[in-house]
């Protein structure tokens, strides 16, 4: 019961976890702890720095391409 509402208790799980090369997993239980204390510091740096980690760089960029958004957008409307 006390883990549930303990965004520190979380936090520290969820590093674990990541130790343990369960990034998604560990990215959960950042979320949650973030749930938890939406100021929780440490968590939100660790989130990103697993999200950035998550997503292929590749995405960023295709989504930042207005020219290529726009074309799609007048595709499919």
């Amino acid at each position: 019961n006390m883990f549930r509402h303990s965004a520190s208790l979380r936090y520290e799980f969820g590093m674990f976890l990541y130790s343990v090369g369960l990034f998604c997993d560990s990215f959960e239980q950042l979320f949650r702890a973030l749930q938890i204390d939406p100021h929780h510091a440490l968590a939100v740096e660790s989130k990103e720095n697993i999200l950035n980690m998550l997503v292929e760089r590749w995405h960023f960029r295709m989504l930042n391409d207005s020219s290529r958004n726009v074309a799609y957008y007048r595709a499919i409307s």
